[in-house]
């Protein structure tokens, strides 16, 4: 009998022991869980490969040969700190066609490095890791057949672009429903050297630059901080373009 007592209570401790870590795994296994759900929650970008991928880079390019036709997001090929310590310039063009006919649009992509490090929105450590697109970028809609042309700039398909803060929308060109949500936004001039700058709103149907003013919806240009409009309202797929301004989503949306 005292033998088996001894078997019995071996057998009891150590169903004990393996009780205890099979409750002592499995609290490790759901702390694991917990921990795997809170990385989970830090997730990138989930545009940022098919940004990589269809990303093209500083140079001439066929539309419907070299890169297909549709809506592309034209920003500044570097960051701010590698280029010139003054401002970053980027450029492009866009043809009728390969062989340069006409001329249908040109513009420049640039901000001001030093306008910007002496306002008190930035701050240098923040700045270092911003890039020019966050700042200022060009939608437009390429054509089969239209030629362009990138000079210290990259495009990519505009459904792939990162995402944008709307309660403090810097200058550039966003779609209304897709960037930015629907809704009044509160305009505030950009002036942060206190020289004089040309505020400009352009809301649009359409980024077809071959169109001209005829998408144009309502535009507003001025050299003076009191005349351009305080409030705007966007509809859900317009496009808004404006420089020398900031945009601030109104709460009561």
């Amino acid at each position: 009998m005292k033998k088996r007592k001894l078997v019995v209570c071996g057998l009891s401790l150590l169903i004990v022991c393996i009780s205890s870590l099979s409750a002592s795994s499995l609290g490790t296994f759901e702390g694991g869980s917990s921990l795997a759900i809170a990385a989970s929650k830090k997730k990138k970008d989930p545009n940022t490969d098919m940004r990589k991928q269809n990303t093209y880079k500083e140079g001439s390019y066929l539309i419907g040969q070299d890169a297909p036709e549709g809506e592309y997001l034209i920003v500044s090929a570097k960051n701010f700190l590698e280029s010139r310590k003054d401002f970053y310039f980027g450029s492009y063009t866009i043809y009728s066609d390969a062989n340069k006919t006409a001329e249908i649009e040109s513009s420049n992509i640039n901000v001001p490095i030093e306008d910007l490090t002496k306002d008190s929105l930035f701050s240098k450590a923040k700045f270092k890791k911003k890039t020019v697109n966050e700042f200022s970028a060009d939608l437009v809609y390429l054509k089969s057949g239209q030629f362009i042309e990138l000079g210290n700039t990259k495009m990519y398909p505009s459904e792939y672009r990162e995402k944008v803060n709307a309660k403090k929308l810097f200058e550039g060109t966003y779609k209304v429903g897709r960037d930015i949500p629907t809704g009044t936004y509160k305009t505030e001039a950009f002036n942060p050297d206190g020289g004089e700058t040309l505020h400009t709103i352009r809301i649009m149907n359409s980024v077809d630059p071959s169109l001209g003013t005829s998408s144009w919806i309502k535009f507003y240009q001025d050299y003076s901080d009191e005349t351009y409009p305080q409030n705007i309202t966007l509809n859900e797929g317009e496009y808004v373009s404006f420089s020398d301004l900031i945009l601030k989503l109104k709460k009561n949306n």
